[in-house]
């Protein structure tokens, strides 16, 4: 029962998508996620912070939660898997944010424009 973290990449093979709500940004995940394990990319997902009740947009998928590991290690977590790119959707916290693009190309998704 996780906010999610993740979207969709076309023509790379490891996507890490982070989000900082839930809501239409979860139906949207809900939807991309599956569709892109089934098409053989690897996803994972890093939150900020559980949405209890809500279920996974995937379950079974590799996720990162900032608010159980904190952001550096979360971080840190998603440096071991790996991903060749970040999409960030509806990220509040900027200090996350600031850590991906650190790390790896990022796209920056805003849903509530």
């Amino acid at each position: 029962m996780i906010d999610p973290v993740t979207s969709g990449v076309l023509g790379y093979g490891k996507a890490l998508l982070g989000v900082g709500d839930g809501g239409g940004v979860q139906t949207y995940l809900a939807a991309v996620m599956p569709a892109l394990v089934e098409r053989g990319h690897e996803v994972a997902f890093l939150h900020v912070d559980r949405a209890e009740g809500r279920e996974s947009p995937a379950p079974g998928v590799l996720h990162f939660g900032v608010d159980e590991l904190g952001v550096e290690r979360a971080v840190a977590s998603a440096r071991v898997w790996g991903p060749d790119l970040c999409f960030s959707h509806n990220m509040v916290r900027l200090d996350v944010d600031q850590l991906l693009l650190s790390e790896w190309p990022v796209v920056k998704m805003m849903h509530g424009y």
